[in-house]
């Protein structure tokens, strides 16, 4: 009986070191998760301010988009206006050029 006590105390003593190599393992694990965290987090922070700051960028190519389309409508019509006057100027020149 003292053999099978002695066994049943040296495997308690064996149990008791693996927990604490366990418990020293897993405080280690918790620590490396904590600073992998940290880094997603700090990851994922530095994700939505690049998204943000394209956001904006989108935001200011379609209002000078916007912008060149109204400009380029405006010289359109600026060049009808021009070109109806020049055809109106048209048969003066020409007039005079005969008459030169």
């Amino acid at each position: 009986q003292k053999a099978r006590l002695t066994s049943g105390l040296t495997k308690l003593n064996e149990a008791e070191g693996s927990v604490e190599v366990l418990s020293k393992d897993a405080e280690v694990k918790k620590k490396e998760l904590t600073k992998k965290q940290a880094q997603a987090d700090e990851a994922l922070e530095e994700i939505q301010k690049s998204m943000e700051k394209m956001s904006d960028q989108k935001k200011e190519v379609n209002k000078a988009k916007h912008k060149i389309s109204k400009e380029s409508t405006e010289m359109a019509n600026k060049k009808g206006e021009i070109e109806k006057r020049l055809s109106g100027i048209q048969p003066i020149l020409d007039a005079a050029k005969e008459a030169v």
